[in-house]
């Protein structure tokens, strides 16, 4: 026993079943179901217009679900496009999401600082910036500063700024007293910044691969999708269409 599946517009299906013996028996479906299951033995027989075993029956309804998924899957997605979605719902379904809820989306996450903030409460974290975007954070660094100003100009740099331990005095004494009015002190805080959105770990780990240079300390970092309903819809689709390709559902 075959059966066949044919779509000559995209839409509707003509169904060949064909015996052994070589006769055959048809019938059209202006809106083709995904499976004939829920119907019985005489909706079938009334559509072919013959009587048939209970065997010829169940071997109809089984061989229907399975030629109308084929059929789909060629009407709509080419065997490239269904390799691609089905590799992504296994990965989807098989990474470690870390705890993490779904949706999922990999970020990659980079250390930024932003200035700007009141030294006074920046917990002490602060820095001399000039124009040029050079910054300092420590004493050692606007020392040196100094140190290259006074060898330029064949000075010795004053014991007393030698004796200077605190970044803000060093700052005073750089804009005051040796001119230098295109310095700001100021505070800062450490953040990340998120770039990029990927749908697998995969994915992410390869993108930082390639593009590490992009970024100051790039990590693959794991986010929540936080109330996005289509992402979360969309998902679990391709993870369904996985498990359909592989037999499962």
């Amino acid at each position: 026993m075959k059966l066949k599946l044919v779509s000559l517009d995209g839409t509707s299906i003509w169904m060949l079943f064909m015996r052994d013996g070589g006769s055959q028996f048809q019938t059209w479906f202006s809106s083709p179901p995904s499976s004939i299951d829920h119907v019985d033995q005489s909706y079938i027989e009334n559509r072919l217009r013959e009587n048939l075993t209970y065997k010829e029956y169940l071997f109809i309804k089984e061989e229907y679900k399975k030629k109308y998924q084929e059929l789909m899957k060629e009407l709509i997605l080419s065997k490239e496009e269904m390799e691609f979605l089905k590799d992504l719902g296994r990965e989807l379904k098989e990474q470690d999401n870390l705890g993490t809820a779904k949706p999922l989306v990999w970020q990659i996450r980079e250390d930024k600082k932003v200035f700007g903030l009141d030294p006074l409460y920046a917990e002490d974290r602060v820095c001399i910036v000039d124009c040029e975007g050079n910054t300092f954070y420590t004493v050692e660094e606007a020392m040196e500063d100094i140190e290259d100003w006074h060898y330029s100009n064949d000075e010795e740099v004053p014991q007393k700024v030698k004796e200077m331990d605190d970044l803000e005095e060093l700052f005073n004494y750089m804009s005051d007293e040796l001119g230098m009015d295109d310095l700001h002190y100021t505070g800062y805080e450490e953040t990340h910044e998120y770039k990029g959105a990927f749908l697998t770990r995969k994915a992410a780990e390869i993108h930082l691969k390639k593009n590490h240079y992009h970024y100051k300390n790039g990590t693959v970092y794991c986010n929540h999708g936080w109330r996005n309903p289509e992402l979360k819809r969309l998902l679990e689709i391709v993870e369904k269409f996985a498990d359909i390709v592989d037999g499962k559902k």
